[in-house]
């Protein structure tokens, strides 16, 4: 699920992309009659982004709290019970009803009894098994979350070593991933493929921008969408930790050929560096890019999931800006764009150190969020402590 919501970023870039190449075309005659208008243009871009940012902000605001976040961090029971009830309630009253269409549909009415009489099973199922993790629940507490808590929890290297596994790796992919992404269009101006050779300034500053809109629509179509959506496919076959080293694996292996042979394919095979390129960004979505959301958000108990997450993302977001202040500062070292080519195998650096941090993280395929987080080695240990009290 986390992976299908991550992968319709996807669709957002490929969107961003449309949105740049419409605006363009409708200031087209604006842009070749007077350059500046091309200020508007990136305005009216920016502008159109917040549209999707504030209808994301009201399904954030209106979404409901889990239960489990309910009992175990807002420590309010009566209000979990009340949510996993009223669910499991309407859970059979669908099934209730479908049962009832069903009978209507084929004239059985002793098909219809016994499956009121199993659903009525199903809900005294359904609250006893309720009951019991209640109980479960109210003799062993999890711990508050609290400063003291969270330094205890973390400072076990078992722990504390999955949210330093969480954090470097996406720091490092961070690193490449926003240095490349945020300078695709310098990227593709420094192999040629954006400049347009139009005698007139204006209309090749149209044309270039163009050229730049269209190229990241290519290698999205290309690479960024299929690259989401394999991983949504294979991620709870393969697993996440398997895809995120190969990712980074192939990462530093595309960053090395790019980088060492980044003048040759500037001047001889612009197709070449384009399928690489193309490469790159599947790899980036079809491995590291998409795992190191996912496994943040499966890896920490409840008491701490955001703040792990968080910390991890924090971590990603400041490799992002080491990328684009260092891109920013090095690609000019010896001329213009000259030292793209060398960024590219720092790049590759440090897509082995992620793989290299990946090695931390634990395999999150087909395990509770209590089995990730450890909680049920809480409880078993709280558990045996109380046994011997009461045996002393």
């Amino acid at each position: 699920m986390m992976a299908a919501v991550f992968a319709m970023q996807g669709f957002g870039i490929f969107a961003a992309g449309l949105v740049a190449l419409i605006v363009l075309a409708a200031f087209r005659n604006g842009i070749i009659h007077n350059v500046m208008v091309i200020d508007y243009c990136w305005r009216l871009i920016l502008g159109l982004g917040a549209v999707p940012g504030l209808l994301a902000l009201y399904f954030r605001l209106t979404i409901p709290e889990t239960p489990r976040y309910t009992m175990e961090v807002e420590r309010n029971l009566m209000k979990a019970s009340t949510d996993i009830t009223s669910y499991l309630q309407k859970k059979a009253n669908e099934s209730h009803n479908n049962d009832k269409n069903d009978h209507d549909n084929n004239n059985d009415n002793n098909h219809n009894d016994n499956n009121d009489h199993n659903n009525h099973n199903d809900n005294n199922d359904h609250n006893d098994n309720y009951n019991h993790d209640d109980d479960t629940s109210s003799e062993y507490h999890v711990p508050k979350a609290s400063w003291s808590d969270f330094f205890n929890y973390f400072g076990k290297w078992y722990n504390g070593k999955v949210l330093l596994g969480t954090s470097m790796s996406w720091f490092a992919l961070d690193i490449a991933f926003y240095g490349i992404g945020l300078n695709n269009a310098i990227i593709l101006s420094a192999i040629g493929y954006s400049d347009a050779k139009d005698a007139d300034y204006n209309l090749r500053a149209y044309n270039s921008l163009k050229n730049m809109a269209i190229g990241n629509i290519i290698i999205t179509i290309m690479g960024t969408i299929p690259g989401y959506w394999v991983t949504v496919l294979l991620v709870d076959k393969w697993g996440r930790k398997p895809i995120q080293f190969m990712g980074f694996g192939v990462l530093t292996a595309l960053f090395i050929a790019m980088g060492a042979s980044f003048e040759q394919l500037k001047e001889h095979s612009i197709p070449a560096f384009i399928v690489l390129f193309v490469l790159l960004q599947f790899f980036q979505n079809f491995g590291p890019n998409t795992t190191t959301f996912i496994v943040p958000g499966e890896v920490f108990p409840t008491r701490y999931r955001s703040t792990g997450h968080g910390i991890s993302a924090a971590s990603g977001k400041l490799g992002a800006i080491v990328a684009q202040v260092g891109f920013s500062k090095l690609k000019d070292i010896g001329g213009a764009d000259a030292f793209v080519g060398r960024l590219l195998i720092i790049f590759a650096a440090w897509m082995f150190i992620g793989g290299l941090f990946t090695l931390l993280l634990p395999e999150t395929k087909g395990l509770s969020l209590e089995e990730l987080s450890n909680e049920d080695h809480f409880y078993k240990e709280k558990k045996e402590k109380e046994k011997k009290k009461s045996e002393v």
